[in-house]
């Protein structure tokens, strides 16, 4: 996704440099390494090495990716000294705080403009999920850091109006708030970035006349996902037109893995590179959306974008008061239900069961409404504009600043 917004911004005569690492989020990348400098779709490329061992020993790993804010600070005040001025620096919410903590400190000794994008907002999610007390020490800090970053942003992006909320309740001004969502992600194997996904039979999703719906990505702790493998078998027993595939890895697989063990309609299939991935989606009938309680305040789950571009009806698990939920609603996208009980969430499926088999499923216009307003071509603009309204001024008139 940032490479897609890199090279939009690139292509409208901004300077774009990344600093980043060198590739370890999942095994298959550590075995891979990049150059480590190198520039990609006219973004210019700085990967930093990762630690001594970090490839082999977790632990190494994982004090790498909690220092990475700090060596990237370094990196851009070294280019300051250099002479090389950046005018906007943006940072992501990953690593929580510290990434957003260096990036400011980075902006403020280099003269920079500091745009803070939330893709989570942190503590409040972590609390939420239950890693830690929003009553603890450890919870107060952590805020009280963040609250800082944010009203010393230049920009926050957030994803959701419900984010936006969230932010301004710590009292961030709104007018330093945008709410810029993500977007499908992009398939990079081809030359114009754009995913072509065929349905063609899969040996892993047969084609029959079983309702298959789909929850694709982290099989981690936000996702509410023992609560919906509860209820869904609990209503498969009733409904035996209806099948569950999970489609990727984390924490939680090997428990939902044994929970859902005496069910012969929930499937798992492991993680898929995404082109892969979208192919499996595709031959589904609806896609899930599944969030804790709260969440919605602090995340928007990025794969309903996905789901959408790929016209796959959705299955919202998430409070109706949420933006996801009445967007869903208000263009019948799907349906939506609350996650805090097992009835609710199996009146949810219920509700689905009857949009898939009436006129509403339409695919071809959720398509169209994902790409007239949660395209590349709806949002990159809106990047776009929010960079040419910061560096509008002052910063044009001359050629020794980069963005």
């Amino acid at each position: 996704m940032l490479r897609v917004i890199g090279q939009a911004l690139a292509e409208k005569n901004n300077t774009v440099s990344v600093i980043t690492s060198q590739p370890s989020y999942k095994n298959i990348d550590r075995q891979i390494k990049s150059e480590a400098i190198e520039v990609l779709d006219g973004i210019h490329i700085k990967r930093l090495s990762l630690l001594p061992g970090a490839r082999k020993i977790s632990l190494v790993r994982l004090f790498g990716k909690a220092v990475f804010p700090f060596r990237a600070c370094v990196s851009v005040i070294l280019d300051r000294l250099r002479g090389r001025k950046h005018d906007v620096i943006v940072a992501a919410t990953i690593p929580p705080i510290i990434n957003g903590f260096f990036a400011l400190i980075a902006a403020k000794c280099s003269g920079a403009l500091f745009v803070y994008h939330m893709q989570d907002i942190y503590p409040e999610i972590g609390a939420v999920a239950g890693l830690w007390k929003s009553e603890g020490y450890k919870h107060k800090l952590l805020k009280w850091l963040d609250v800082i970053i944010c009203k010393n942003a230049d920009v926050c992006i957030v994803l959701s109006t419900d984010m936006r909320e969230t932010l301004i309740s710590r009292g961030v001004d709104s007018s330093r708030i945008a709410i810029i969502n993500n977007f499908m992600l992009a398939n990079f194997t081809d030359h114009n970035h754009k995913l072509s996904v065929e349905r063609t039979p899969s040996s892993l999703i047969e084609k029959d006349d079983k309702f298959k719906l789909v929850f694709a990505g982290n099989l981690g702790r936000f996702q509410g996902l023992e609560a919906l493998v509860a209820a869904f078998q609990s209503f498969s027993k009733s409904n035996h037109s209806v099948e569950l595939h999970f489609i990727g890895e984390g924490t939680l697989v090997e428990k939902l893995k044994t929970s859902s063990s005496v069910s012969n309609n929930v499937f798992f299939h492991g993680h898929k590179p995404f082109d892969e991935a979208c192919q499996l989606m595709s031959l589904c009938d609806a896609g899930i959306v599944s969030i804790q309680p709260e969440i919605y305040r602090y995340a928007y789950p990025s794969k309903t974008l996905t789901y959408l571009g790929l016209g796959l009806p959705i299955l919202a698990l998430v409070e109706s008061q949420s933006e996801l939920a009445k967007v869903i609603d208000k263009w019948e996208l799907g349906v939506s239900a609350n996650i805090k009980s097992d009835e609710l969430i199996k009146t949810g499926l219920k509700d689905l069961v009857l949009y898939l088999s009436s006129e509403s499923n339409n695919r071809e216009a959720i398509k169209r409404h994902y790409s007239e307003f949660m395209s590349t071509d709806a949002v990159l603009p809106q990047w776009e504009k929010l960079i040419d309204s910061l560096t509008a001024e002052d910063v044009r008139a001359s050629d020794e600043y980069e963005r």
